[in-house]
């Protein structure tokens, strides 16, 4: 027997978002179930594959190793859309501020001693790749905001 609890979708729907289920014993134990959300992540690989088969259309003749390099791109983000899908969102809660803060730091160095490309510094150079904190700096602030608002 379970006992699973999901929230409506802003459709009015389930929303199938992951939702705790407790069985048998690890109801006893205060154990959870993490369920994923099956509709989310079918989605996002539908409209990554629309966005992929456009690509690949437009540029196989002229340039096919961007398909390939998206293709790669596409992979990675799956595999980090599965694993923070399956963590529970009060991990996320509680690396809020921490988050904030070193994102705010690297945002310092980047100004002091960032890289400059096209007449801007926005870039930090870590040899093998190229970072710029400030995309970092938006999911951190949806972070940061989302547990400011569920304190209050």
């Amino acid at each position: 027997m379970t006992s699973g609890v999901t929230g409506v979708g802003p459709l009015g729907g389930a929303s199938g978002r992951v939702a705790p289920r407790l069985e048998g014993a690890a109801r006893a134990r205060g154990v959870t179930t993490l369920r994923p959300d099956f509709v989310l992540g079918g989605l996002f690989v539908a409209l990554a594959g629309l966005g992929l088969a456009n690509l690949y259309s437009a540029t196989r003749l002229s340039d096919p190793g961007m398909f390939d390099s998206q293709l790669a791109w596409f992979a990675a983000g799956l595999v980090v859309f599965a694993v923070t899908a399956l963590v529970d969102h009060a991990v996320f809660e509680r690396m809020a501020y921490g988050t904030w803060a070193a994102v705010l730091l690297l945002l310092a160095v980047t100004l002091a001693a960032g890289t400059e490309l096209n007449g801007a510094r926005r870039w930090l150079n870590l040899g093998v790749v190229m970072l710029q904190p400030s995309e970092l700096g938006k999911l951190a602030l949806v972070l940061v905001l989302a547990r400011y608002a569920h304190e209050r």
